[in-house]
């Protein structure tokens, strides 16, 4: 299991696939999309009823990321380093809006926390 830490933007915990843009644009299933920033016409595309949440390699509070997430109520962790080397598409995570942590391939015990 590897963790990142980034920025939190949005509060919450949620535990989901990820969808690396721009293959987020297609999002049929609940999943995290990841990637490097995101700007409004890759957003507008977004299925929102499958986004469980956002992680980026660069923002900050008042990002398009951040505004997003806040306005779609999902959790966000932004300006995370080696985000996009460290994740594969599919893979799954653990992100955490409130403390701006992002677990990948978790294990049970973190899992279970």
């Amino acid at each position: 299991m590897l963790m990142l830490r980034g920025i939190p933007v949005s509060s919450g915990v949620v535990a989901g696939p990820s969808f690396v843009v721009p293959r987020g644009e297609r999002l049929t299933t609940p999943g995290i999309v990841v990637a490097s920033h995101l700007t409004p016409s890759e957003t507008a595309c977004l299925n929102r009823e499958c986004v469980l949440a956002f992680a980026t390699e660069s923002g900050g509070d008042d990002s398009h990321t951040a505004v997003l997430a806040r306005a779609l109520e999902v959790p966000a962790v932004v300006s995370v380093p080696t985000l996009l080397s460290s994740i594969t598409d599919g893979q799954f995570l653990i992100l955490d809006g409130n403390r701006g942590e992002l677990f990948l391939s978790p294990d049970d015990n973190t899992i279970a926390d």
